[in-house]
């Protein structure tokens, strides 16, 4: 098999991004979504320091470099050894630094958050009162990226760059509400975890940058998913919005795109069932509502969830709302949890095409919320699974020697609509209909 990847890890500023990938020692990558919540990442690499260039102060080669003021970089190319893909793993800021020297070996740590991670410090607009705006993406992107006009946007880091601000890009088809945004000076993370996302319940996570020079928009631009009540990815790619579904299949003898296992979890999900909701947004003008899925209730008692100061604007809407969150959780169910895959099983096991499945797999805007068929034989069983789920995390574990990948797995089944025609999304008694 000819399927390799190489990784880079820069650090810089618009045009002069620094490549470190020679002195890592390696790294972990932990992103993970949040239902109804912001999703989070953040990544720790370790670099060797041997030579002194990473001591502050010392005089070395990056003695001077003010750290935290940079943007952090990792990309992984991935070929077949004629055709490439490179996926953007992540992108964010330096949160910590720490320098490890024994005297005889020296390491340096850097720890790092996503570029939505700092939203939890980041004050708002406070002037206005509320506005109200389009559906979840249109919310989310009021309260980041202002309106142009009245309502400024969010402060951000520059990076070398000129006239930088979020990016907030729907990747399922848009919803016809409106929802009212609360400008009271709370942080953006607040906004977006207490009103927006719960009036969906909607999902959303910080992705890649890309300056002016690249390809984006804003300069730089800080691109964030955005997943509304619609859930499943419906819209096709745009520029470098990798927004198009990409299901994954994984089973234990790939081939063709196929991926393989390592190590597999499989369990019951009864910590996410909720069902009975009460969604409150009185203070945006509309009355409590509650909704009660009276089936759920007399199988494993009362698991509710309430929003307060919902963003949704009228009553039916509310209503609707509670009825989500009611219905799509309603039951526990048994499929895998987790699994693991090794670079160098891939690169043992599989074909060549599956060059792209692994590029996708690393790539933070295609390997989450993407639908996953994890095939597997469990033991005491006489016939193979196929449990069809949806990439809701994913830990990267690299080295010099290989790269470990865990994948974090709900269920299709609560978190994707029924879908005509498709052996994912298409079974009766499983998949909801929208």
């Amino acid at each position: 098999m000819t399927i390799d990847a190489t990784w880079q890890i820069e650090i810089g500023v618009k045009g002069a991004m620094t490549d470190y990938t020679s002195r890592v020692a390696g790294m972990n990558v932990k992103q993970r979504l949040g239902r109804a919540r912001l999703g989070t990442g953040n990544a720790v690499v370790t670099m060797l320091n041997n030579d002194g260039a990473l001591t502050p102060n010392g005089g070395g080669t990056y003695s001077g470099v003010d750290w935290f003021s940079q943007l952090v970089r990792i990309n992984c190319t991935v070929t077949d050894g004629s055709s490439n893909a490179t996926a953007n793993v992540f992108s964010g800021i330096v949160k910590d630094f720490y320098l490890s020297d024994d005297g005889t070996n020296s390491i340096v740590q850097f720890k790092m958050i996503d570029m939505a991670g700092i939203l939890g410090q980041t004050e708002t607009y406070t002037s206005l009162g509320y506005d109200t705006v389009g559906g979840l993406n249109g919310a989310i992107t009021r309260v980041l990226r202002g309106d142009g006009a009245t309502i400024p946007p969010v402060p951000t880091a520059a990076f070398g760059g000129t006239d930088s601000e979020y990016r907030p890009f729907t990747i399922t088809s848009g919803s016809a509400y409106s929802y009212r945004v609360n400008h009271d000076g709370t942080p953006a993370a607040q906004q977006i975890n207490d009103q927006i996302l719960p009036s969906g319940p909607g999902f959303a996570w910080s992705t890649t940058t890309f300056f002016d020079t690249e390809g984006g928009a804003d300069d730089p631009g800080f691109y964030i998913l955005v997943v509304d009540y619609t859930l499943n990815r419906t819209l096709a790619d745009s520029g470098t919005l990798k927004r198009a579904a990409r299901p994954q299949t994984f089973t234990a003898n790939p081939t063709g795109a196929q991926l393989p296992i390592n190590d597999l979890t499989a369990g019951w999900n009864h910590d996410d069932v909720r069902n009975q909701a009460t969604v409150d947004g009185t203070y945006f003008g509309h009355t409590s509502q509650t909704a009660s899925n009276t089936a759920s209730i007399d199988k494993y008692g009362v698991q509710a969830v309430t929003v307060n100061e919902s963003g949704v604007t009228t009553d039916e809407e509310a209503l609707e709302a509670a009825n989500r969150w009611a219905t799509l959780f309603d039951s526990p169910t048994y499929a895998a949890t987790a699994l693991t895959v090794k670079m160098s099983s891939i690169i043992n096991d599989c074909d060549d095409a599956a060059y792209e499945s692994v590029a996708n797999l690393l790539d933070i805007q295609s390997g989450l919320w993407n639908v996953a068929t994890v095939e597997y034989t469990p033991t005491g069983s006489p016939t193979q699974v196929a449990d069809h789920c949806v990439m809701f995390g994913r830990t990267i574990k690299a080295t010099p020697s290989d790269t470990t990948i865990t994948v974090e797995f709900v269920p299709a089944a609560n978190y994707q609509y029924f879908q005509l025609d498709s052996e994912a999304l298409g079974v009766l008694d499983q998949n909801r209909l929208r």
